[in-house]
């Protein structure tokens, strides 16, 4: 007997030393995948990595401003912010170290906002004063914080900076966030690309300038970053769906390799409004003139719009669009006139399709030129380009094949928002924004912008 109460007692102390220096992964959730995977084609699933610069495990709830779209009530499982495995939705505006995200508002929301702010900031303290927590109104608060999100062309720094401010007067600084589209003043100016000559380069001034932050920091926030568009969950369902009436098999290819019978395609038209689209119309005109400047080749070209555009489209995804975005070998997306970034960047990308694209002042993390896709400097090089990776087939599938892989490892949804609510915004570039990029994986390795050989910034 006395033998088995010292074999018991020596398993228990065992069981207490294992569980106490074993691995903390072991004893948490297994490794974390996309949540929607059972959609999404088998190299779309995601696992995180454990050199992010936040904690893999760590669940942070995040409230949304409005919360006309928020979860039910009534839904057992976790609400997850943009498929995200480390953030979930709460309905609760109140909860301790959440994250509020404050979007879809505009000027004349700034008193509802305020309103909103400062009763959250009361109860908190009440909240706090009573459970006999911290020394300071700033340590009741906990790990509460406040990010404005602004994706629109229209908003005006001038106006982000006032809100933050008004914000910042209630919480402190300290807890307020800007995520921002507009990141240039004065902002891109290339209408007059649309005229001729077709051979002039592309001026570097016309991508606009970098908009000085640094006034913003420590005044009317603690950190800003740049908000960049992401791959669309939708359109990777669309073409999932596409490739499984193509080859009729739930084992589908990658689409960077299957065998695309036609050649070159920009989505837009000549029929479309002229709005801010001069060098989208130029662009038309570049594709479409590649069967009559190249006349024995027999080169396939469209430009035109297929499925939706505007909300429609930006809501649902035709599954026209998705069947077009594999048929092609090159894709031809170009931005607005005076507007930085667009869906279309990321949908041509994770098609598999060879991307040409006009600079970006600043492009999404990993994006280079001849490496994961391919930047034209004048239209003539639009033209030189294509008749060039039509000729080179190897090249053109290794790039698209990388762009494809770039977006799906770092560009997905919930790699936005995980990096852009969780991650770093202490390392700041010289013009106050937050520049290091930390979605799983990445860990800062696609840092800085290398020019290329015209001297245009190529990342």
């Amino acid at each position: 007997m006395k033998k088995l109460r010292i074999i018991f007692l020596a398993a228990c102390v065992y069981a207490v030393c294992f569980v106490l220096l074993s691995p903390r992964d072991l004893f948490l959730a297994p490794k974390l995948v996309w949540e929607d995977s059972s959609d999404l084609p088998p190299e779309e699933t995601t696992t995180t990595n454990k050199n992010n610069s936040f904690d893999q495990f760590k669940i942070t709830y995040v409230y949304r401003m409005p919360t006309v779209d928020g979860c039910p009530v009534e839904e057992k499982e976790p609400c997850r912010f943009e498929g995200s495995q480390r953030l979930i939705v709460t309905n609760e505006s109140d909860k301790p170290d959440s994250i509020w995200v404050v979007y879809k508002f505009k000027e004349n929301d700034i008193d509802f906002l305020t309103h909103e702010v400062q009763q959250s900031y009361d109860r908190r303290i009440a909240a706090a004063a009573a459970g006999g927590h911290g020394k300071t109104n700033h340590d009741k608060l906990g790990q509460w914080k406040i990010f404005f999100y602004d994706p629109s062309d229209i908003m005006g720094l001038a106006y982000m900076e006032n809100i933050g401010k008004i914000i910042s007067n209630i919480t402190g600084w300290r807890r307020v966030y800007l995520i921002t589209r507009t990141t240039t003043n004065p902002m891109r100016s290339m209408q007059n690309y649309r005229y001729p000559p077709w051979d002039k380069p592309f001026d570097r001034r016309h991508l606009g300038w970098p908009y000085n932050f640094t006034a913003f920091i420590g005044t009317a926030y603690a950190g800003i970053k740049h908000y960049h568009f992401h791959v669309r969950n939708d359109l990777l369902v669309a073409l999932r769906s596409q490739l499984s009436i193509m080859f009729n098999s739930t084992e589908l290819p990658n689409p960077a390799e299957i065998n695309r019978p036609l050649d070159c395609v920009t989505f837009w038209a000549s029929k479309m409004s002229t709005r801010n689209a001069g060098m989208r119309f130029t662009a038309v005109g570049a594709v479409k003139s590649l069967p009559s400047k190249f006349p024995g080749r027999n080169i396939s070209v469209m430009a035109d719009i297929v499925g939706n555009r505007a909300k429609k489209g930006r809501n649902s995804v035709h599954e026209d669009y998705a069947q077009a975005l594999l048929t092609y070998k090159i894709v031809v997306v170009v931005q607005r006139d005076v507007f930085e970034d667009h869906w279309r960047l990321f949908e041509a990308l994770v098609s598999g399709a060879l991307v040409l694209t006009d600079p970006m002042y600043d492009f999404p993390a990993g994006l280079e030129d001849k490496k994961t896709l391919v930047i034209f400097q004048s239209f003539d090089d639009l033209v030189e380009k294509v008749i060039y990776y039509l000729d080179h087939p190897e090249e053109r599938i290794a790039i698209a094949r990388a762009g494809r892989e770039v977006s799906l490892k770092y560009h997905l949804p919930h790699h936005r928002w995980e990096d852009l609510l969780l991650g770093d915004y202490e390392t700041r570039n010289e013009f106050g924004l937050s520049t290091r990029h930390s979605v799983a994986g990445t860990d800062g390795l696609f840092l800085g912008r290398p020019k290329n050989e015209s001297g245009l910034f190529s990342l």
